[in-house]
């Protein structure tokens, strides 16, 4: 509503307002935030240029289409982290890590 309103592309309006620092810590450079470059890389997978910056106009028979933006990011702490894999004589693998799954699903995904 805001680009909208002033008449900015949403992504382009979140790349202008994107941080460089930690807002808590202006001293503190992001290291692995890289909000920007998402979305400019979503932007071009998803046709972002090829949207109607007119709210509710786009159809496809009766069903309107949008397209929208949104971001989120939880700044957790980063540090080095290792992975030990063990194959078995009988075939089994093991896999060892030094990290917490805190729900985000790591352990699905290295199940995978």
């Amino acid at each position: 509503e805001l680009a909208e309103k002033l008449g900015i592309d949403p992504i382009e309006l979140r790349i202008r307002n994107e941080p460089e620092t930690v807002p808590s810590n202006p001293a503190r450079r992001f290291s692995d935030r890289h909000l920007t470059r998402c979305l400019r890389e979503g932007a071009a997978r998803f046709g972002w240029s090829k949207r109607s910056a007119k709210p509710g106009v786009t159809r496809e028979g009766r069903w309107l289409i949008g397209m929208g933006v949104a971001a989120g990011y939880r700044g957790a702490p980063t540090m080095k982290s290792a992975a030990r894999i063990k194959l078995d004589a009988d075939g089994r693998i093991t896999v060892q890590t030094d990290m917490t799954d805190i729900g985000t699903g790591s352990y699905t995904i290295i199940a995978q």
